[in-house]
């Protein structure tokens, strides 16, 4: 079997990590696995991630104006290379290549992933062009996956349709070897005398991390043994949060670590995963707090799908009260859920599990093959 996974750009974030936890898995069943990345250049931590793999890997120029050689190079790739499977995860490229595949009446089946909830993320001139991509870029996936219920219900409430013709709910997976292999490499040692919270995410206004910043300042006032919170992750508001931290007189307390390589080993290092995001289609970060052996996760409902996770404590909104309450209640509780976070992991996150899911929908008798 041939696939191919085609990425707009070669920045790690959730959805990426998705695609690229399923294509080692694929690659080490004996699938013939490619990767294109159509802006960004080269990314050494992604071929630090295939080293000693049999994975074909392209990466195309990072500048605006080379962007449409990369699309003319995507279209011969998709095109000229017999490909069983095309597989794509965010909605320009599942917008694209579902365009590409009806025009050029590519053979190959496209299985798309919805990545997040466009219309309870984007309004304005964004909404209108993505609403464009689903009437009429979309359609030649022979399959659609959405993580949650709730963001394929949101999906039909806002254009009326389902855009295409097969449509399967498939939940989030995450490679348990993989973070199990960060988190004994990893050289961090829990400090015991410590309450240490992690929060991990693109740092961009959704994610509210100011709002947990401002939280996180009301909480150490009031308790009284030593804590810390430690944020991992890189973006276009991390200069105003670090402002924040120092305007709170947070220094000592909040560490930026940045975009690291083993964040799974920072979560094993630390007692309480905090997922403050205003929205999500599916936080895919608390599963890999999860699976770590971390003792509890907190969240904001972020997604209603967020409550059907074991032992996650849920707020009942999003402010700075909530979340502190949030704060409090975990540390007072000093539960640990961490058996039971990897023990759910295990029976029903795992990536073969969702795999199996997707072949059996979209290629049933491949899947007896297989």
């Amino acid at each position: 079997m041939k696939i191919i996974f085609i990425f707009p750009s070669s920045k790690i974030g959730g959805a990426e990590r998705v695609m690229l936890n399923l294509a080692k898995y694929l690659c080490q069943i004996n699938y013939s696995v490619f990767l294109f990345f159509i802006s960004s250049g080269e990314n050494d931590k992604i071929n630090s991630f295939f080293e000693g793999m049999n994975v074909d890997i392209t990466y195309c120029p990072t500048t605006n104006s080379k962007s449409m050689f990369s699309y003319i190079k995507l279209f011969k790739k998709i095109n000229n290379s017999d490909f069983d499977y095309i597989f794509t995860s965010h909605i320009i490229t599942n917008a694209l290549v579902s365009f590409f595949k009806k025009v050029f009446n590519i053979k190959s089946k496209l299985i798309s992933r919805e990545s997040t909830v466009p219309f309870e993320r984007f309004s304005g001139i964004k909404l209108i062009v993505i609403r464009l991509f689903y009437r009429f870029f979309y359609g030649g996936q022979s399959l659609l996956i959405y993580q949650t219920d709730f963001m394929k219900n949101s999906l039909f409430k806002n254009i009326g349709f389902y855009p295409a013709p097969n449509n399967l709910v498939v939940p989030n997976c995450v490679d348990i070897n993989n973070i199990n292999m960060q988190v004994k490499s990893g050289l961090l040692k829990k400090n015991e005398k410590i309450l240490n919270f992690i929060a991990c995410g693109r740092l961009v206004e959704l994610k509210q991390f100011d709002i947990l910043l401002y939280a996180y300042s009301d909480f150490i006032k009031s308790y009284k043994s030593p804590s810390q919170l430690c944020i991992l992750g890189d973006g276009p508001q991390l200069e105003r949060l670090k402002e924040i931290s120092f305007e709170l007189r947070l220094s000592s307390h909040v560490i930026f670590m940045g975009n690291v390589s083993n964040p799974a080993s920072y979560f094993a290092a630390s007692d309480i995963g905090i997922i403050s995001s205003r929205v999500e289609g599916f936080p895919n970060v608390v599963l890999e707090m999860m699976a770590s052996g971390i003792k509890q996760v907190i969240s904001t409902p972020c997604t209603p799908a967020i409550n059907e996770l074991p032992n996650v404590i849920v707020s009942d909104g999003f402010s700075k009260a909530e979340i502190l309450k949030l704060l409090t209640s975990s540390a007072e509780s000093n539960c640990d859920y961490s058996r039971e976070y990897k023990e759910y992991i295990a029976n029903f996150r795992s990536i073969p599990s969702f795999w199996d899911a997707v072949i059996h929908k979209v290629s049933p008798t491949k899947d007896k093959e297989l």
